[in-house]
């Protein structure tokens, strides 16, 4: 990718929703040079997919929590792997290093759903053997942007 797919890239990420003469004129090129470029962006995988924030309390979801996971056998596998991801309140989920095998970005309406989740859903996998949580009070900073102006 060049200079211009950066600033194309860089203002997509700040808003999904731009039109594509607005980034034209903020990148100096045509609209339909833009077209292209994202078009190939997007075959090439580099634009995965464009997404909606949503306010969490809004919809009354006042719970996100990262979960660590610890197997009883081996560390990761597929199984495991299709299960979380069937489950809609897991977010994320990353496979680790460490003392634990899996990290979880979980989201809940409250405490008792958090419960639920983590006994009943998570606490019925037989190859999880525990499970530690911590909630996050505040979120600082929540951004996916990446600083292509450094890249």
């Amino acid at each position: 990718i060049d200079g211009k797919d950066k600033k194309i890239l860089e203002i997509i990420q700040e808003n999904p929703k731009k039109s594509i003469s607005d980034i034209a004129e903020l990148c100096e090129i045509s609209s339909s040079s833009v077209h292209d470029r994202i078009k190939k962006l997007e075959a090439n995988e580099i634009i995965s997919n464009y997404s909606v924030s949503i306010n969490h309390e809004k919809i009354g979801i006042r719970i996100t929590a990262f979960v660590r996971l610890e197997m009883s056998t081996t560390n990761w596998s597929d199984e495991l792997n299709h299960f979380l991801m069937k489950h809609p309140w897991i977010y994320e989920i990353h496979e680790i290093i460490g003392e634990d095998s899996y990290l979880l970005k979980v989201v809940a309406k409250d405490t008792e759903h958090l419960s639920h989740i983590l006994k009943h859903d998570l606490g019925k996998h037989t190859n999880i053997k525990s499970t530690k949580t911590t909630l996050i009070l505040n979120s600082v900073k929540n951004s996916h942007n990446i600083p292509f102006n450094e890249l």
